[in-house]
């Protein structure tokens, strides 16, 4: 039991800073959007100024809840904006809903955000305990594993648990699902453990599309260790499991004509700024470079609300980006330290594989959707947290030598002083932003 101890540690701390962001966050309330300006310079107004799509992603439990049916998406309905998440799969919102009738909480009620988004929370406890189990199923040390389960407490991490989004499900299953996925490739695949890793592959692709990128790593995975049973066997729970999406994916080639709902999705996202008119305008280069990922760098450590409120902001904006560059600085140095020592590790190599490449296709389809429109957002490579999680808990483990065991510590403690701020940031940004 003693080996949980710092992973209880950093889960109080990690549910004691998502709470407060929950709280500074505000929910279905009008605001202005300081960064972003109309053609007369004046701020952009806003509807829902607090979590992005958040608002959206509580009408659908709402719906959920009020007629017993699943939402469907309408590119040309009048009402887009409070339904333009129609189109995703529904794991999250049949869980939110029952969360929400056993708290007694109202989704579409401005003043009980509260409960909802506190499932993000236990949701994220989760994906801790997954981070930490699939460090040891791997092979790696108790420090590895616990400064591994401090990575969770990036600013931007805290955010996206105390929201209301079908994300932190997402990152979950897909914490999960990789590690088991190390621990049948180390210990042997049997039909049990294929049909378990399956299933949670299936999970995942009920909850988000971008869950997509599980089936090629947990199939590679599978083909590079020996099955303890037979391969037909096992290969047959594996991708047996994964059918518990596909009534979700008929449902979907019925409704928008393509299983992942991507045609209506294109449809109704047309006004969505479009990234061929900012290379247009600006260049390849400088799109990719300034726009794609400057931004994505920032709100990797922490850009909150509609991709306005920056930490340090109350400093100016000059001294708040050159912060983060700082910032970036000394968390490259653990993560390049970390990579650099897991392609070294031959015991682990197959563990290595299976991550790596599950963030390669994570970054590729974020690419690829930077392709199509302007996302600058690192939420969207936040399914791979577990594997950034491994590579950042390595890192610290290997810089600290003889001292491998407050390696976390330390982890901890930087991270904390960024949330701190974070929080600082929240409470005065939004208040700006809230009263206009």
């Amino acid at each position: 039991m003693r080996d949980w101890v710092p992973v209880a540690v950093i889960a109080i701390v990690f549910t004691a800073f998502c709470t407060a962001f929950n709280l500074a966050t505000p929910y279905r309330k009008p605001g202005i959007l300081l960064h972003q300006r109309n053609p007369d310079r004046t701020p952009v107004q806003v509807q829902d100024v607090g979590a992005p799509d958040e608002r959206q992603h509580a009408n659908y439990v709402s719906t959920l809840m009020q007629t017993g049916q699943l939402p469907v998406l309408h590119p040309g309905d009048s009402n887009l904006y409070e339904s333009y998440q129609s189109h995703q799969p529904p794991l999250y919102y049949f869980l939110a809903a029952g969360w929400c009738k056993v708290t007694g909480s109202d989704p579409a009620n401005p003043d009980q955000g509260f409960p909802l988004r506190l499932l993000s929370t236990l949701l994220g406890v989760g994906t801790l305990a997954a981070i930490f189990l699939g460090a040891r199923w791997a092979g790696a040390s108790l420090p590895m594993a616990w400064a591994s389960c401090a990575f969770v407490l990036m600013p931007m991490s805290v955010a996206l648990h105390s929201a209301v989004s079908n994300d932190p499900l997402l990152f979950l299953l897909c914490a999960w699902t990789l590690a088991l996925a190390m621990k049948g490739a180390k210990e042997g695949w049997t039909f049990k453990s294929a049909l378990i890793v399956g299933v949670l592959t299936g999970l995942a692709l009920l909850t988000k599309t971008t869950a997509l990128a599980l089936v090629p790593v947990v199939v590679v995975d599978y083909w590079a260790t020996r099955p303890k049973e037979g391969a037909t066997k096992s290969l047959m729970a594996l991708f047996g499991g994964m059918l518990v999406v596909v009534p979700i994916w008929l449902r979907n080639m019925s409704l928008y004509g393509d299983p992942f709902a991507m045609k209506a999705f294109n449809a109704a996202f047309t006004g969505s700024p479009q990234a061929s008119l900012f290379i247009e305008q600006l260049g390849a280069f400088p799109y990719w470079s300034q726009m794609v990922l400057w931004w994505t760098a920032r709100s990797f450590i922490g850009v909150f609300g509609y991709m306005d409120v920056f930490m340090f902001e109350g400093m100016g904006m000059d001294r708040s980006n050159a912060l983060y560059v700082a910032l970036w600085v000394v968390l490259a140095i653990p993560l390049a330290v970390g990579a650099v020592a897991a392609m070294r590790a031959k015991e682990t190599k197959v563990a290595v594989v299976t991550n790596a490449l599950f963030l390669l296709i994570v970054t590729l389809l974020f690419v690829r959707f930077n392709m199509q429109y302007f996302q600058g957002q690192a939420r969207y490579l936040y399914p791979a947290l577990a594997p950034l999680a491994w590579c950042f808990g390595l890192g610290m483990v290997k810089l600290s030598k003889t001292r491998a065991t407050v390696s976390w510590i330390v982890a901890v403690a930087f991270l904390v002083l960024l949330d701190v701020a974070a929080y600082t940031e929240l409470l005065s940004g939004f208040a700006r932003r809230a009263t206009g």
